[in-house]
């Protein structure tokens, strides 16, 4: 698995990870959401 795969992969698990949660969003999944292009 290339490294940019484990990236996106690792991004996949933290938001399906986010969804499970609810809206109690982990200060980390929030920095990356709003460091992210998309």
């Amino acid at each position: 698995m290339t490294f940019l795969a484990q990236i996106l992969a690792t991004k996949r698990m933290s938001a399906l990870l986010a969804e499970s949660i609810g809206p109690q969003r982990s200060p980390l999944l929030v920095a990356n959401d709003n460091n992210s292009p998309n």
